[in-house]
C-alpha cells in the first residue's frame, strides 16, 4: 500500500494543456486518487492483504498518503484523459497486483494534473 501512494504523485505533470476549466481540476484530480485508491483496495482483498471489511480504511490511508504528496487543490490543468485513466484502471485485473507495492499506473494516468 505504500507504493500507491509513490505511484499516484506520478499523476502529476508539467505541462501547460488544459482541458477543463480551472475550477473542476481539483475535484476531478480527487476522483481520480479515489478511483485509484478504490481499485487497489479490492485487488489488496483479492490478493488476501487485507479482508473486504479493511477496504474503507486501505482506500482512506491510500488516499491520505496520496494528499500529502499530491495536493489536488493546487492543480489547475487536465494534462490528459482522466476518464482514460479511470477506465484503464478499473481494467486492470487484480493478477497484477503486487503485495506492499500496489498495481501498476496505467500510461494514461500519468502526469494528468498540473499546478
Amino acid at each position: 500500500m505504500r507504493q500507491t501512494w509513490f505511484i499516484l504523485v506520478a499523476l502529476a505533470g508539467c505541462s501547460s494543456d488544459s482541458t477543463a476549466p480551472t475550477n473542476s481540476v481539483p475535484e476531478r484530480c480527487r476522483d481520480t486518487v479515489e478511483v485509484l485508491c478504490t481499485r487497489n483496495a479490492t485487488c489488496a482483498a483479492v490478493a488476501g492483504e487485507i479482508t473486504q471489511a479493511q477496504e474503507g480504511a486501505f482506500i482512506d490511508n491510500c488516499k491520505a498518503g496520496a494528499f500529502t504528496t499530491l495536493d489536488c487543490s493546487r492543480q489547475t490543468k487536465i494534462l490528459g484523459n482522466p476518464d482514460a485513466c479511470d477506465a484503464d484502471m478499473m481494467a486492470t485485473p487484480c493478477s497484477l497486483y503486487v503485495l506492499q507495492q500496489g498495481l501498476p499506473l496505467p500510461a494514461s494516468c500519468k502526469a494528468l494534473y498540473a499546478p
